[in-house]
């Protein structure tokens, strides 16, 4: 005699459906899952997920489901005896990166832990948890032996690559800290956060110096950080000419007179600060009909790239920003992290990440935007992450796997 066991499958992504409610990004969605056994009709169900006050609610029909205090989920289906059976899913990767010296990798994920591997594939992987939630940025200082994490909990940590202790934690954001950046060797750090503010700390210290607010506070979501030079468009939005810096320097700022930030909002424009006259040169007007957020940003040269939470693309030239040069787009998936391409010519290339899965390189100077390479190997898992170091493209994402090209 043989015994029939059943089958449960779920909607591939549904974790990010829980996470978008819980976010605030959409009010509510559903997602399936659908139970089987043979010679039994098969039953399909679906989770409606609201925002309740504190949590989300999760309302299944057709089928039951569960999610524990510590995101653990089950399913069941009573009508074909099938009993709460844990759904075990792939740890997705929400922050990546590697080392200026190519001899390791680190990624984050929605639990708020860390782990740092080898890239040769060798040695000890090491394990901690740094964080309370999710890891949204991570980045190596450029000795290659510290990380600059933050996270869903507010706050920033400075962690020693050898033996991930914590010598720092950065606190001051009100809401999530989205995005990182290190300054020069690392004696100064910035962030930015859905709290609507920028932030400079000075990592010795652990103290915050200075702070700077987007307009109205809209949340910022990510950063690009650059070195200024005479032939970019550093013209306040008031019109005035800057003149000398009228903000004193702080004894603990280091290497910041030379330095901008472009920061992505959340009601779709972005804005550019000087760092050295303690102001902002440049505000982008949002979009004039449906507000899309801004997700991702990257800026190499006199060359500045936005993309948006409905998939465009925006290519700026940094030395007359009121006017894009061009967009484009694929489809609508979000455009989740891009960087740039070196190439041995004048042709500038951009790596995509986007939440379709379908992540890709473009050429966008001088004859783009054209697709020049597919980087292949996902099932429509949402791709997050996409970083570009000594000649590989690296790319992460929510089937929780680590691909190089």
């Amino acid at each position: 005699m043989t015994i029939v066991l059943p089958q449960i499958t779920v909607q591939h992504d549904f974790q990010t459906v829980i996470s978008e409610v819980q976010e605030g990004i959409i009010s509510e969605e559903s997602f399936w899952v659908s139970c089987y056994k043979q010679e039994n009709s098969s039953v399909h169900g679906r989770v409606n997920v609201c925002r309740a006050p504190g949590q989300v609610q999760l309302t299944p029909e057709a089928v039951e489901f569960e999610r524990s205090p510590h995101s653990v989920y089950s399913a069941s289906c009573p009508s074909l005896a099938i009993p709460p059976t844990r759904l075990r899913v792939p740890r997705q990767i929400a922050a990546f990166d590697v080392a200026p010296d190519a001899s390791l990798y680190a990624t984050g994920d929605g639990d708020g832990n860390l782990r740092v591997s080898s890239t040769s594939g060798s040695g000890k992987i090491l394990t901690s948890k740094p964080h309370k939630s999710t890891i949204l940025s991570l980045r190596f200082f450029p000795s290659s032996k510290v990380i600059l994490t933050s996270s869903n909990d507010f706050a920033l940590s400075i962690i020693s690559a050898t033996d991930l202790s914590v010598p720092r934690t950065l606190k001051a954001h009100t809401r999530a800290v989205t995005d990182s950046a290190i300054i020069s060797k690392g004696r100064n750090v910035i962030s930015c956060s859905k709290d609507g503010t920028i932030r400079l700390w000075d990592v010795a210290s652990g103290t915050q110096i200075r702070v700077f607010g987007s307009t109205n506070y809209s949340p910022v979501y990510k950063m690009s950080l650059g070195i200024k030079d005479g032939d970019m468009d550093l013209v306040p939005p008031d019109g005035e000419i800057l003149q000398s810096p009228s903000v004193p320097v702080d004894g603990r700022e280091v290497e910041t007179t030379d330095k901008i930030v472009f920061c992505a909002l959340h009601n779709g424009s972005f804005e550019g600060i000087d760092l050295g006259t303690k102001s902002a040169f440049f505000r982008s007007e949002p979009p004039e009909t449906l507000k899309t957020p801004l997700e991702s940003m990257a800026l190499t040269d006199h060359i500045l790239a936005t993309g948006s939470r409905a998939g465009v693309v925006t290519i700026y030239d940094t030395r007359q920003l009121s006017d894009p040069l061009f967009s484009f787009q694929r489809n609508g998936a979000s455009v989740e992290e891009m960087a740039f391409v070196p190439t041995t010519d004048a042709e500038v290339r951009l790596a995509i990440a986007s939440a379709d899965g379908l992540p890709y390189v473009a050429s966008i100077i001088p004859e783009g935007p054209e697709v020049v390479e597919e980087l292949v190997g996902y099932n429509y898992d949402a791709v997050r992450c996409v970083k570009v170091t000594n000649g590989s493209i690296w790319t992460t994402g929510d089937d929780g796997l680590i691909r190089r090209y």
